[in-house]
């Protein structure tokens, strides 16, 4: 399985030039390769292949000399970089490629004949040789290769693509009823004011990085604004702002992967969070920038890979749950935390159990609960939920629960259902 890791490195001032010549030169065939391409498809409407762009190389730096300056397998990677920005784009997993930009950052791979020396602590690459870095935690495994990276705050970063060996996780297994009934499941609620909530008790809070770096970023942008474009002190300035951003992007990805490695870690069998639509999410503007810095993707993206490493089973529970309106014991749904409106609303009281809810609580609870009932059953063990069709108005939930019209209405997951056949009273 292939693994990243991120060092940072310490180049001279000679490989340094190098480097930046290196990364512009990737950047400026990326742009040449997509502009033929696209000229390409409106002449001929056909899309080139790799062999082509490969081929188209050569001709460029006949045309550019000082193309050769860079190492070749460098410029190879980059027209796979094309091909593979392409493809996404026609799965519908990103969209067209874009040209790329100075101010952007720069970045080369080196597929080949790249080393690393944890007794000097170096990284060496074709060309510039050995440089300077920082091994900050133990790398296991064979390696791949090597991508230099400039950052826009001027810092150089080497991420270092390794083989440990070990086989990518499969599918899913099903499971028998009595090993679902085993299963430790442990839910958790994703939001705003808590980063994350699990049924085991354990909160972890929001550091809001964005904020707390918010007065800062907003004086280094003005001040940006304010120099003369294309002089040195608008490079200055747009190297300061982005340190800010580069100092609240690390500040959160180190509350997040604190977080994902603690309950990966934990004894749970199984761990079962939301599918959030981020999406359709970030279309409300009160909440957007709240929501883009508590990056729900990237909790998700960590826990996925982290759960396959430690041999945890990930359960993705339906959108449309309402596993915050629904009551983790009876399975009364309180439409009042609906919308906008209801996330005010943090403690409430089921009417038909009377029992006392925390809104991430029992959301967590909820969760947990959904995802030991979304796990792969043994084929012919299936037991579908006694739920009411259309045939069924007189029979439903609804009809049997007058005194609930007032105060609420059951929802779909309804007390036929199995996930709330049990003895729980803590509420």
């Amino acid at each position: 399985m292939l693994t990243g890791y991120v060092v940072r490195i310490y180049p001279t001032e000679e490989q340094e030039g190098l480097i930046r010549r290196s990364g512009g030169a990737c950047r400026f065939l990326y742009n040449r390769l997509l502009d033929w391409e696209k000229s390409i498809y409106e002449e001929e409407k056909r899309f080139v292949s790799e062999y082509e762009l490969n081929s188209h190389i050569l001709d460029l730096k006949k045309e550019y000399p000082w193309l050769a300056e860079v190492n070749a397998q460098s410029l190879q990677q980059v027209s796979k970089n094309l091909v593979k920005a392409y493809k996404a784009f026609f799965r519908k997993k990103a969209g067209f490629p874009k040209f790329k930009k100075k101010r952007n950052g720069d970045s080369f791979s080196n597929p080949q004949s790249c080393r690393l020396d944890f007794r000097n602590h170096t990284v060496h690459i074709p060309k510039a040789g050995d440089i300077e870095a920082v091994f900050h935690r133990r790398i296991e495994g064979t390696l791949r290769s090597v991508t230099i990276r400039i950052e826009k705050s001027g810092k150089y970063n080497a991420v270092l693509l390794m083989e440990d060996g070990k086989k990518a996780p499969g599918t899913a297994e099903a499971f028998t009823e009595e090993d679902i009934a085993e299963f430790d499941v442990l839910g958790i609620d994703l939001g705003i004011k808590e980063m994350a909530v699990c049924t085991d008790g354990r909160v972890f809070h929001n550091i809001k990085s964005a904020r707390r770096y918010d007065k800062l970023l907003r004086r280094r942008q003005k001040a940006l604004s304010r120099k003369q474009k294309g002089s040195r002190n608008r490079d200055r300035a747009r190297v300061k702002a982005a340190k800010v951003q580069e100092k609240a992007k690390a500040a959160r990805n180190d509350a997040i992967h604190k977080m994902t490695s603690q309950i990966s870690e934990s004894q749970a069998d199984v761990i079962a969070i939301e599918d959030l639509k981020v999406k359709g999410m970030l279309k409300n503007r009160s909440l957007a920038y709240s929501l883009s810095d508590v990056s729900f993707g990237e909790i998700r993206r960590q826990l996925e890979y982290k759960c396959a490493r430690k041999g945890k089973i990930l359960v993705v529970i339906p959108r449309f749950a309402r596993s915050t309106q629904t009551c983790s014991r009876c399975g009364y749904e309180n439409r009042e935390l609906r919308g906008f409106e209801g996330l005010s609303i943090r403690t409430w009281e089921c009417p038909v159990c009377h029992a006392v809810h925390d809104r991430d609580g029992n959301a967590s609870k909820m969760i947990a609960k959904l995802g030991r009932d979304s796990l792969p059953r043994v084929a012919g063990e299936v037991k579908p939920a006694e739920r009411p069709t259309v045939d069924d108005k007189e029979q439903s939930p609804k009809k049997q629960c007058p005194e609930l019209k007032e105060a609420g209405k059951v929802s779909a997951l309804d007390a036929g259902s199995s996930i709330f056949e049990t003895d729980d009273t803590s509420g």
